[in-house]
């Protein structure tokens, strides 16, 4: 049977539920402002658009600090179901209802909800539409300075269903949201294994070649380990030369005509010269390092790249991917803009085998890492598909376009 419905007077709201009704946020929160004498006896909280409000030390990966702060005396109180919202961050979903008693960063505000189910309202606010009203009401010039001040908070309208639906509401979302969300996560861990067998396929092919049956000889490099006999161990630098990339000074629109050109994040603008003609390997000198390009025909390369020439004895796309498994890290400089010297690289040794073997493996990995890519992309849409779905459901259900039955 469909539930009658009524116009709620808010565009972003649209219809809701005859038995629902529309008030002001002060009507449903009141702003607490208990403040701790002594930090250390309490649980450091944060609140971010994607974990909600979690443990601080939950989400700092490592080498990070808790917090820089001298002292968390004096930080703000929040308990369980206390709506927490970064002000500066509410118009990006950075308000959440807390399950957890701590502590926030006194910028930070804490709601407490008058007779309402507040995780009802953590989805409500969450949501894309509502995170634009917040948008809308913020205060400031550009977006990493808006700010949603609580007395405008609490002066913007809500939806107020029943109690009872609302907790009828948040108990639903719990248990679906966990649900797409373990699928989500069960997605991803399966997408890094892809790409981990993605990096092993590759790593055996240009090291140990296609047959696996035949001599095998110690390459004395420890990475490469074990090389097939006939191959050979050298620097890349007798079979590549190194060249940097020059200042772009023309750009044109893309066209037909137009030569790509690439920086050390990509190809981002088009010119009507070429720096270079043929194929080429390219990695960033400062910027984005560590991310071989392989390209071929007319192209620039700005002077934040290098990108590689080559002998008649090392295929261009066979040395593309012994860089793609290359360890960069060893030769990165750890200074304020992070940078590679080229002739550290081509210094480097590697395994080469004959041409004809060079030609076969590239043409493998090229089949290989494609079939691989199809399927992280294949699976990298169904991400992309769950969470437009989650952000669906939670819309038509906090706003009673679907009832919890």
């Amino acid at each position: 049977m469909t539930r009658a419905m009524k116009d709620s007077g808010i565009e972003w709201i649209g219809k809701i539920p005859v038995n629902w009704v529309i008030q002001k946020n002060k009507a449903l929160f009141r702003e607490v402002n208990e403040r701790c004498e002594d930090g250390s006896k309490y649980t450091l909280l944060s609140v971010s658009e994607y974990t909600g409000v979690t443990p601080r030390s939950a989400i700092i990966k490592d080498g990070e600090f808790e917090t820089h702060a001298e002292t968390l005396d004096g930080y703000k109180i929040c308990h369980e179901d206390d709506i927490v919202m970064n002000i500066m961050l509410a118009w990006k979903r950075a308000t959440a209802a807390s399950s957890y008693d701590g502590i926030i960063s006194p910028a930070y505000c804490v709601f407490r909800g008058k007779g309402v189910e507040t995780k009802y309202y953590h989805y409500l606010f969450r949501t894309d539409n509502c995170a634009e009203m917040f948008k809308r009401y913020s205060t400031g010039i550009i977006d990493s300075r808006l700010r949603l001040y609580p007395d405008v908070f609490l002066s913007l309208k809500s939806i107020v269903p029943p109690l009872s639906e609302q907790k009828r509401i948040a108990s639903f979302l719990d248990a679906e949201c966990a649900r797409i969300d373990a699928v989500i996560e069960q997605t991803r861990a399966s997408i890094e294994e892809y790409k981990k067998l993605k990096q092993a396929v590759i790593t055996r092919a240009v090291t140990k070649g296609l047959r696996p049956d035949r001599p095998m000889k110690d390459s004395g490099i420890e990475w490469i380990g074990e090389i097939p006999e006939g191959w050979k161990i050298a620097q890349l630098k007798v079979y590549a030369t190194v060249n940097s990339g020059k200042e772009i000074i023309e750009e044109v629109d893309c066209s037909d005509q137009a030569v790509p050109v690439f920086g050390s994040g990509g190809v981002f603008k088009y010119t009507t010269t070429s720096l270079y003609v043929g194929e080429t390997v390219m990695f960033g000198r400062k910027g984005t390092l560590g991310k071989p390009i392989y390209a071929n025909g007319k192209l620039w390369a700005v002077d934040t790249m290098y990108y590689l020439t080559f002998s008649h004895n090392l295929i261009a796309k066979f040395n593309y991917y012994q860089l793609v498994v290359f360890d960069w890290n060893k030769y990165i400089t750890q200074t304020a803009l992070p940078s590679i010297v080229g002739s550290e690289i081509v210094s480097c040794f590697f395994a080469f085998p004959p041409l004809f073997e060079q030609l076969d493996i590239a043409a493998f990995l090229d089949s290989e890492c494609a079939r691989i890519d199809a399927v992280v992309e294949q699976k990298t849409n169904l991400i992309a598909e769950l969470e437009s779905y989650k952000k669906s459901l939670i819309f038509e259900y906090v706003t009673g376009k679907k009832e919890v039955l």
